[in-house]
């Protein structure tokens, strides 16, 4: 003989089996989230090819402007005289990381020059293309709440660059970052 408490239980299961199946064909289903809320495209900061970039000219703040030029056999090489060798590792990284900048925000209205740094005193990069055709870009000032740096493309809208992803990028920006170290005798 069954015992009544197995009778409560089997009755309880077939409830709570008929409660699920009845939600299940009800029109909204099962639906507990909310509809959702849309979220923001990313910000493209600067879209390229590594492979495509000729030549590639870098005037850090306060410095002189040097020139890298992508040889036909796709090795990179300082148009000034410096003995130093090219790293091109480094430089291969240099021109893979810039499209790779994450962009936290693009402002309306950009800031005046005294806040961005962009027209003063910006780091200048300039990427000629092998199709003949030329971007500069220009890194400003770290934000007021020290988030990230101010940048811009051309003339186009100023945007804030992500801190962490920038200051990874910063030590290829120099001359010294990008050539291979001289053994010590």
């Amino acid at each position: 003989m069954i015992r009544r408490s197995t009778w409560v239980l089997l009755i309880i299961f077939l409830l709570a089996l008929a409660g699920l199946l009845f939600l299940s064909r009800r029109p909204q289903g099962l639906k507990v989230i909310q509809d959702a809320t849309p979220t923001a495209a990313p910000i493209t900061f600067l879209d390229y090819a590594s492979e495509d970039v000729a030549r590639l000219t870098i005037q850090p703040k306060g410095l002189p402007a040097f020139t890298l030029e992508r040889s036909p056999q796709s090795l990179w090489q300082h148009l000034a005289v410096d003995p130093r060798p090219l790293d091109p590792a480094k430089v291969e990284e240099l021109v893979a990381t810039i499209p790779t900048l994450q962009a936290q925000s693009q402002l309306d209205a950009a800031p005046p020059d005294s806040a961005t740094g962009l027209q003063s005193s910006p780091i200048l990069i300039t990427l000629e293309f092998k199709d003949g055709h030329k971007t500069t870009v220009r890194f400003g000032n770290l934000t007021p709440t020290s988030s990230g740096y101010y940048a811009q493309v051309d003339s186009g809208p100023v945007v804030v660059l992500n801190k962490t992803s920038f200051d990874n990028l910063s030590p290829l920006m120099a001359l010294g970052g990008l050539v291979q170290p001289v053994p010590m005798p």
